[in-house]
């Protein structure tokens, strides 16, 4: 009796030798392949591991690769525009401050001392990290460096935090080299500020000593 469509659907779905007529296949119908219709598939399937989810980029690592970026190097007019911007801002609030000490006091009249310890040490203090932390928060740029498009990066190329830009600006640019300048006569500072001009890299000794480099952003 002629099988009807249904009752050929029927027998594939519960035929547990697969296929009529075809030795040795599997459910899938196909002789030597498992139920996934794979050679060598196990009875499960195939299984895949879902790609693990990446992190978001930090904006600021995509504008300013990491190690192994090619960067290019500031030059000396740059640099000396920026210095100078940052010393104009740095004198400006000295001069305020200073200002107002000499008016607490001049109206106090006795208490100049407590007033100058009161005010100038903290502000000595923020001074010592102002510039420091603002380059740490702007990708190595001083205030100066930013307004003309440079920024500092350390010798791999990946950006200055904290505490390398304490280093650099305090430590090394705020006592090393000035200590060398008095005592050779402000030769080693003029010297230290001069040095990109001849340099291969554009470097200033500070950055030779911090293994820093001056690059536009």
């Amino acid at each position: 009796m002629p099988l009807r469509p249904t009752d050929l659907h029927a027998r594939l779905l519960h035929a547990p030798d697969g296929l009529p007529g075809i030795p040795g296949a599997g459910p899938s119908g196909i002789p030597g392949l498992g139920p996934s219709g794979i050679p060598g598939a196990p009875a499960g399937g195939i299984s895949f591991d879902k790609p693990t989810p990446q992190a978001p980029q930090d904006p600021h690592e995509a504008q300013h690769p990491q190690p192994g970026a090619t960067f290019e190097l500031a030059g000396w007019g740059p640099r000396f525009g920026a210095f100078l911007l940052d010393a104009l801002l740095l004198y400006a609030i000295i001069g305020a401050v200073v200002g107002i000490v000499f008016g607490v006091a001049a109206a106090s009249e006795g208490a100049a001392v407590l007033v100058a310890i009161v005010l100038v040490l903290p502000t000595l203090a923020a001074l010592v990290l102002l510039i420091p932390w603002y380059m740490s928060r702007n990708q190595g740029s001083s205030p100066g460096k930013k307004a003309l498009g440079i920024r500092v990066v350390r010798e791999d190329g990946t950006d200055v935090d904290l505490g390398f830009a304490v280093m650099r600006e305090f430590l090394i640019k705020g006592l090393a080299v000035s200590v060398v300048g008095g005592l050779t006569f402000y030769i080693g500072l003029i010297a230290n500020y001069l040095w990109p001009v001849w340099d291969a890299e554009n470097r200033a000794v500070h950055d030779m000593m911090a293994k820093s480099r001056v690059v536009r952003r």
